[in-house]
């Protein structure tokens, strides 16, 4: 991808200064003087918690200070003087999920944000499956945007390359010999598909 794609995607991982708590983290919830109303809650896939007396809070893709002022304010009608924080436990939401050539294809999870080596090391490494195979490139796909990296340039020490990561990205390897498709958007199964000699667009959403 050409130096635009890469500063934007720079620049997309640099915007967020604090981090945003997100559904299936553990947070620990410390009502000053209320031992009742606190402990660990884990936020829910709904991206709600339940507090004692107050019911059902959504907390999702908030900072820890806006989520313990949301529980302060449901909590006031019903307590005087009271005072929250909210610290992470479990950043069990924190994931990067990788595919393709690698030894451990699945979900990394990490507690700081990543960069995109820091993601391979943690995959075991790339290995050939065929010698006529060369591992070239490999994709960050976010979202709706894919930025493609030279492997090459990258693993001779251009740092430059070795962009930084955020929850929910998908990095995809694949060898020389690979040519895909990539369905991405509002369908059952969004990700990356090999293409056929004979595929067809209707071929590869129906894939997805």
């Amino acid at each position: 991808s050409d130096i635009s794609a890469l500063d934007a995607f720079r620049a997309d991982t640099e915007s967020i200064t604090d981090y945003l708590l997100y559904d299936g983290d553990d947070i620990y919830i410390d009502v000053i003087g209320r031992p009742e109303l606190s402990g660990v809650q884990r936020i829910g896939p709904d991206g709600r918690i339940s507090l004692p007396v107050v019911g059902s809070v959504s907390v999702r893709n908030m900072t820890r200070e806006q989520a313990a002022e949301i529980i302060n304010n449901a909590l006031a009608p019903y307590y005087l003087n009271i005072y929250t924080t909210v610290r992470v436990e479990h950043y069990n939401s924190n994931r990067i999920i990788i595919i393709g050539r690698v030894e451990h294809p699945g979900e990394l999870m990490f507690n700081t944000a990543p960069k995109l080596l820091d993601i391979l090391a943690q995959a075991g490494g790339m290995p050939l499956l065929r010698k006529e195979q060369v591992l070239t490139r490999c994709s960050v796909i976010r979202k709706d945007k894919i930025l493609w990296i030279d492997l090459t340039r990258l693993l001779t020490g251009d740092m430059s390359l070795n962009v930084p990561l955020q929850r929910n990205d998908v990095v995809y390897i694949p060898d020389a010999t690979d040519t895909s498709v990539f369905v991405l958007g509002a369908v059952n199964t969004p990700g990356v598909f090999r293409l056929t000699p004979q595929m067809s667009f209707i071929d590869a959403l129906g894939q997805a």
